[in-house]
C-alpha cells in the first residue's frame, strides 16, 4: 500500500465497513474480487512465496 493512495483509501474503507456488508462485497469494494479465479491464484502465489521465505528463515 505504500505509495498507492487509492489502495490505501480502499483498505481504510474496508476496515471502516466492519461487518456491515457481506464479506465478498467488502473484498470486491477493496479491490480484491475473490469470485475471479485469477485473484485466488495470485493470492495463493503470494502465500506460497511467504511460506518459502519462512522455510528459509527457520532452517
Amino acid at each position: 500500500l505504500e505509495g498507492d493512495q487509492e489502495a490505501l483509501e480502499k483498505y481504510i474503507n474496508f476496515l471502516k465497513d466492519g461487518g456491515n456488508n457481506f464479506p465478498l462485497d467488502q473484498l470486491k469494494a477493496a479491490g480484491a474480487d475473490i469470485s475471479k479465479k485469477e485473484t485466488i491464484n495470485e493470492a495463493m502465489e503470494v502465500f506460497k512465496e511467504l511460506v518459502d521465505e519462512l522455510e528459509e528463515l527457520i532452517q
